[in-house]
């Protein structure tokens, strides 16, 4: 009975239900992740993930971390939700990923609300391109 996948995905869609108004009383996000069980169908175990959404002094949790860690890669706190044009489609700067090398960056494409992955230097250069296009217009 449990070792069936869509018994297993509905069965995490009901607990993401049911968890959320959990979360919503502890102002936090809870999202029930992968499942593993055993070749009999017997029992099984998920991953659940449980992350703050604000700091203790109210500050975003998302942005608390961009801030903390932005100079790595040689950013500012300024850049969170940061604004950009890549080949004319609109993007926003809404997260990193510190064990990414190559792309440590995490854009939100404005039309769809996709994420993608992004280095580091191409995003310095359409932040350049956005200043220089932002002074000739003006």
């Amino acid at each position: 009975m449990l070792n069936d996948k869509n018994t297993l995905i509905a069965l995490r869609n009901d607990m993401n239900e049911a968890l959320a108004a959990v979360a919503e009383k502890y102002g936090v996000k809870i999202d029930v992740g992968g499942a593993r069980y055993d070749t009999m169908g017997l029992s099984c175990s998920y991953k659940l993930e449980v992350e703050a959404n604000q700091t203790e002094d109210g500050t975003e949790a998302a942005r608390a971390k961009f801030e903390c860690y932005a100079s790595l890669f040689g950013l500012s706190a300024e850049d969170y939700h940061n604004t950009f044009d890549y080949y004319g489609v609109e993007y926003r700067l809404v997260d990193l990923n510190l064990k990414a090398r190559k792309k440590p960056l995490i854009v939100e494409n404005m039309s769809n609300g996709k994420h993608y992955t992004l280095d580091a230097a191409s995003y310095k250069k359409m932040k350049e391109i956005k200043k220089i296009m932002e002074t000739k217009a003006a």
